[in-house]
């Protein structure tokens, strides 16, 4: 009774809301924010793209889009108080108009005390377009902060604590270092890697299956962040297990540098959160909470970001699946061609819509069923990554240095996104793609025949199929030795049939409601029989 009741709750908030939909998902819970993190991951690209190593990590570090929070220090308070964590807060902002929030922490002071600090996380909107007008964080560095919507600094500023609906208290405030250093954010790209080792566990206080992997593989809860800051410094990742490690001082060129990092923070660090998302939703689930419906629309907002509302993609992981997919000859309904969507995102979607209905109708264990589904499908772009890269580089690789440095790098982080996978699978097949893909490996002696194989030997394990990944495909024809597994003809492949019984409800739904999108990958992206050297910036965004 009480699942029922809160399933209809939410849907009741659904239908007052006013929510965008992504990739044709319609969240019942406010994501916004969390979307926006795709936000600090193109600023973080553009800037690596221009050679402003510096400036990128400060908006990795930094943020600016996600988890806004303003640290003020109130004066002159009076008599004693405590306030809770989530107490309501208001005040207003530089163009005089009001700016609501919440307590990140509780706060106590007595009556001799003469100052406290507070944090005040700003209230988000439930639109993409006006979620938030308080952007700053490491946006301060690239002069791209916007501070119009924060608590102002003007002399005598007041924020009101809400203690009921009928009583309210006022405080003067003032920003100790200023607007700029004191409105900051709580959610970064680093954050959510250096965090992960609280986070990312269960009700049992052990790491969740997937991450445990990453974690045992590297012995470094942080991997994500140590391959980002090694990139950064052009030294080794000297990871504590002594696997996996990639030199990145023999990169000379700055180019190679930046994909090493942007990539590792998009497909180390956002894809290790939707599963984290996930495993919460079950997990809240499980304990019977309202909180669990939010985690599946949080999974999804980290999958799109926000920018799959301005474009048919965005640049997360949402597309990649669907660069991937015309790369490999994975996409359509069928899953046989380089045409429509990637059948990867359409499996996945389908999942997610039925993920969302079973935690809120409290079918946890079918809840569990989708999150695995969706955990399988997710290695697939990751995988057709790592192929990608390693035809690249044997068969394929340019000409310019600069251009071969990025190809390395990027295969380099492909590699290091599925090593944990595989190795769990094989370790000896993790140590033969390892030995490839790593920057520092020897060009002359780089085997894509080798990698491939020990990649096919353990996609059973791994939950993917031949059919799944497909090959590498250049628009007309498949690329020298690159034909997927198991085919030996040039018949189109079909992998619809496979999964068309579990899902075929499911994504009749999904392609009722999704929003047609036109798919717009230029030609580099999708086809063309040059697999690397055409409109390198636009392809090196996502691929």
């Amino acid at each position: 009774m009480f699942r029922s009741f809160s399933l209809l709750l939410l849907l009741a908030a659904q239908a007052r809301a006013n929510f965008d939909r992504y990739a044709g998902y319609l969240p019942v819970t406010k994501i916004t924010d969390k979307a926006a993190i795709d936000l600090d991951q193109l600023e973080f690209n553009e800037l690596l793209y221009n050679r402003e190593i510096q400036k990128a990590k400060d908006v990795y570090e930094k943020g600016g889009h996600s988890g806004a929070f303003a640290e003020l220090t109130l004066k002159e308070m009076g008599d004693a108080q405590t306030y809770p964590a989530g107490t309501g807060v208001f005040g207003l902002n530089l163009d005089g108009n009001m700016v609501f929030g919440n307590l990140m922490e509780g706060v106590s002071w007595s009556s001799s005390d003469t100052e406290a600090t507070i944090k005040v996380i700003y209230e988000i909107g439930e639109r993409q377009a006006t979620y938030i007008d308080c952007q700053v964080g490491g946006l301060t560095e690239i002069q791209k902060a916007n501070k119009d919507g924060c608590f102002t600094d003007a002399a005598g500023s007041l924020i009101t604590f809400v203690q009921s609906e009928s009583e309210s208290v006022e405080y003067s405030y003032v920003y100790k270092r200023g607007i700029r250093p004191d409105n900051q954010n709580s959610r970064t790209l680093r954050s959510m890697s250096l965090t992960a080792t609280d986070r990312m566990k269960g009700a049992n206080g052990k790491y969740f299956d997937e991450y445990k992997l990453y974690v045992d593989y590297y012995d470094d809860p942080a991997y994500a962040d140590k391959w980002i800051m090694a990139a950064k410094a052009e030294t080794s990742t000297d990871f504590p297990s002594g696997r996996g490690n990639s030199d990145f001082s023999v990169l000379g060129d700055r180019r190679g540098q930046g994909e090493a990092m942007k990539k590792a923070s998009a497909y180390l660090i956002i894809w290790m959160e939707v599963l984290h998302e996930m495993n919460q939703a079950v997990t809240q689930c499980e304990a019977g909470t309202t909180d669990a419906v939010h985690h599946v629309d949080s999974a999804v907002a980290f999958y799109t970001g926000s920018k799959i509302l301005d474009s048919d993609e965005g640049i997360l992981l949402y597309a990649l699946a669907e660069v991937r997919a015309h790369q490999s000859k994975t996409a359509g309904h069928l899953g046989d061609t380089d045409n429509g969507d990637a059948f990867v995102n359409v499996q996945i979607f389908a999942q997610f819509h039925l993920m969302q209905q079973n935690v809120g109708a409290g079918s946890c264990a079918e809840a569990r069923a989708n999150m695995d589904f969706i955990a399988q499908m997710m290695k697939v772009p990751l995988i057709q990554g790592v192929l990608r890269y390693a035809h690249i580089r044997d068969f394929n690789l340019p000409e310019l240095e600069e251009d071969r440095e990025r190809a390395k790098a990027e295969g380099a982080v492909f590699a290091a996104a599925v090593l944990p996978l595989v190795h769990e699978c094989g370790p000896r097949e993790a140590e033969i793609i390892h030995n490839n893909m790593r920057v520092e490996s020897d060009d002359s002696k780089f085997s894509f025949t080798a990698v491939r194989d020990a990649l096919a030997r353990q996609y059973a394990c791994m939950g993917v199929t031949c059919e799944h990944i497909g090959g590498i495909w250049n628009g007309g024809d498949w690329e020298e030795e690159g034909k997927p597994c198991g085919v030996s003809s040039d018949d189109g492949l079909s992998i619809g049939g496979v999964f068309g019984i579990i899902i075929g409800v499911a994504l009749a739904g999904w392609v009722f409601i999704r929003y047609r999108h036109k798919i717009v990958v230029g030609k580099e992206k999708k086809r063309g029989s040059d697999m690397y050297a055409g409109n390198i910036a636009a392809v090196s965004e996502i691929s």
